[in-house]
């Protein structure tokens, strides 16, 4: 788990990698998720407020922008 700008947070397992929206601090809602190919070793901010990245296991370093769904 990670803490990101926003009051988001990210998580992740194997293949999946998660973020999800504090702002109420009641209750936290999923406003994003990605699948990777191979598994996840580490989640780290990107360099915008909106962006988080991903290094797989095969060295594969991708940045991603968060959107919230709607």
């Amino acid at each position: 788990m990670i803490v990101l700008p926003g009051n988001r947070f990210a998580v992740a397992d194997k293949y999946r990698v998660e973020v999800y929206d504090l702002t109420d601090y009641q209750s936290a809602f999923k406003c994003w998720e990605h699948e990777v190919e191979n598994e996840v070793v580490a989640v780290f901010p990107g360099p915008n407020r909106d962006q988080i990245g991903v290094l797989e296991s095969n060295g594969k370093i991708t940045l991603h922008n968060i959107k919230e769904s709607e």
